[in-house]
């Protein structure tokens, strides 16, 4: 059932700034929400399409919270343009009218975490949802380390945003120009030493497939439990259009299973990479 939120409009948008300037085609747009759900998981999302304007019959883009105030009703998104329907959110002004459905999704199950400490390791637009992840956890006191790769340090993204939150941020650069040279895989790996010294930690993923499917081989090798949060492309959000199906396995039986309404959120392992 769609969770239709009315009155939506946009509030403001920017272009992202990283650690040397705006990004590229990256852009966050702040989002007031009339009828605000009481709150929101890191790691669901919501169905955002512009309709100020429009004349085309663009499906609504699937774009997971950044950012979330219930008192105001404000919801952060961030998003890179791809296509029409994101270039219309984009080039939207303040004021404008939207379309949001949501929130969707199972979210980041933060119960599970007990006592242990948190490894989040992100990567381009999959930043966004475990940085609200990370503010909540280290909110509450939780030990949070954050990983991030990206190909140059002009890629970076929120890692000013993290540290104030007393989030330490280890960085991965493709040509070396911050932090570690190489993958954010790499990264983990050659941390993964000290990461497992006492209480074993609880890693949370979201970014390029590579880049989870490394992960997740890493942790699965260390005998870590691992969480991902699968990017796939999404057109209805319930299960019906089957657009995002991935293939997951247990107990050595696999099947295909919408990420929409079985994830975004995965257990690692049980994902057929």
């Amino acid at each position: 059932m769609s969770i239709f939120r009315p009155n939506a409009q946009i509030q403001k948008t920017r272009r992202l700034a990283g650690e040397q300037g705006v990004i590229g085609s990256l852009y966050r747009s702040s989002i007031f929400l009339e009828k605000a759900p009481k709150k929101v998981k890191p790691g669901q999302f919501f169905m955002v399409r512009s309709v100020a304007g429009v004349t085309a019959p663009l499906l609504a883009r699937a774009l997971s919270a950044l950012d979330y105030d219930p008192e105001k009703g404000v919801l952060d998104v961030c998003y890179r343009i791809y296509g029409e329907g994101t270039a219309q959110l984009a080039h939207a002004r303040a004021g404008d009218a939207l379309q949001v459905y949501g929130p969707y999704g199972n979210g980041f199950d933060r119960k599970e975490i007990g006592d242990r400490p948190v490894v989040l390791v992100g990567g381009g637009v999959g930043v966004p949802p475990l940085y609200l992840l990370g503010k909540q956890l280290a909110g509450e006191g939780k030990k949070v380390l954050f990983l991030q790769g990206a190909r140059s340090k002009g890629e970076l993204l929120l890692v000013k945003e993290l540290r104030k939150e007393n989030i330490p941020v280890h960085i991965a650069t493709d040509d070396g120009s911050s932090g570690f040279k190489g993958r954010v895989g790499e990264l983990f790996g050659e941390q993964l030493p000290e990461l497992t010294k006492g209480k074993k930690p609880i890693v949370y993923v979201c970014g390029p497939h590579p880049m989870m499917a490394d992960i997740a081989r890493r942790c699965a090798e260390a005998g870590l439990d691992c969480r991902v949060s699968l990017e796939e492309k999404m057109a209805c959000a319930t299960g019906i259009c089957l657009a995002c199906v991935v293939t997951v396995q247990k107990n050595g039986v696999e099947k295909n299973v919408p990420t929409c309404t079985k994830g975004p959120v995965f257990d690692a392992a049980e994902v057929v990479w």
